[in-house]
């Protein structure tokens, strides 16, 4: 409710609805993208006990964190192969585009900042400054959890969505080298590696349905085994 609250918010300035609706025509998977990032990038703002102000500069600049997509040629964009060196260095423009844009708006540059840091990464390698640790912006450090997370979960253009428990283990293994490990741990809690209903197979080979989340184990969900008839239990390993 909190999140939906703060959405409502953001939807009544008007140059940050104006920069959504620019943000649209790149395609859609960048629009639905930036707004999942949004959302992510409040629920783990709300855990860290940001204050409300605070929040709404966070899912200001989450959500046009990719503005400066607009200004990156379509042919690349929407290229469905992996990009060459000369275009890759052509799309990490985008965040001093973004930035660039929203400067030029009346969105506060605490929110803008986060278009221009969301690739930083922790240990320094991310770009476009080479910032690490907590010389990278708050905002930008959550949104850049967000923004890995949420691209991961879905298909792209060039690359298929990983499975959730693949998309976890890829989070946390990166830990404080690409991420604040405050931050992402903060987040992994709200992953559900194995979906309630998903289709799993055991070690021993056996077939079975995820049920229950198991919050103190997540990577061990309660499961229906599915047995045949002239099967025992005891020969199940987990």
């Amino acid at each position: 409710q909190i999140v939906e609250d703060m959405i409502e918010q953001l939807l009544e300035k008007k140059d940050f609805v104006f920069a959504l609706s620019q943000l649209r025509s790149v395609d859609d998977y960048t629009y639905q993208h930036s707004v999942n990032v949004g959302v992510l990038s409040l629920i783990i703002g709300i855990d860290l006990a940001l204050e409300q102000e605070q929040l709404k500069l966070l899912g200001m600049g989450a959500i046009l964190h990719d503005i400066g997509k607009i200004m990156i040629p379509e042919n690349i964009i929407k290229k469905p192969a992996k990009l060459t060196h000369e275009e890759f260095i052509e799309v990490k423009k985008h965040t001093e585009y973004g930035y660039e844009i929203l400067i030029q708006t009346d969105i506060p540059d605490e929110a803008a900042r986060i278009a221009l840091h969301h690739h930083e990464k922790f240990d320094g390698t991310g770009y476009s400054r080479g910032l690490r640790n907590t010389k990278i912006p708050l905002f930008a450090r959550i949104v850049a959890v967000a923004d890995v997370y949420d691209a991961m979960s879905n298909d792209r253009v060039y690359q298929k969505r990983s499975a959730p428990d693949k998309v976890f283990r890829e989070i946390t293994h990166l830990g404080d080298k690409h991420f604040d490990a405050k931050i992402m741990e903060t987040f992994a809690k709200h992953i559900n590696i194995y979906p309630t209903g998903t289709g799993i197979i055991l070690n021993s080979g056996h077939r079975g349905i995820v049920l229950y989340q198991n919050k103190l184990y997540p990577e061990s969900p309660i499961v229906r085994v599915f047995l045949p008839k002239d099967q025992d239990y005891k020969r199940l390993y987990f």
